[in-house]
């Protein structure tokens, strides 16, 4: 069941990572002012890195299984 969850937060991941390639791709595409789409790009990079290494980190830490036994 483990796996299942594992498996579960791995989609959802990459559809973080899609989702936040999309994003970028729209900074680029329809930014009026180069240097402000690449500030842009920066920030926005900096923040979702922060976010999704800290979200991979908390979720490695969870006990699924003890979680799980509770539920199930």
């Amino acid at each position: 069941m483990v796996l299942v969850f594992q498996i579960l937060y791995a989609a959802v991941m990459l559809v973080f990572l899609l989702l936040s390639a999309f994003i970028v791709f729209h900074i680029l595409k329809y930014s009026y002012d180069k240097r402000a789409a690449f500030l842009m790009i920066v920030i926005f990079l900096a923040f979702t890195g922060l976010l999704f290494f800290s979200n991979i980190i908390l979720f490695a830490n969870l006990p699924l299984e003890e979680m799980l036994s509770y539920i199930l």
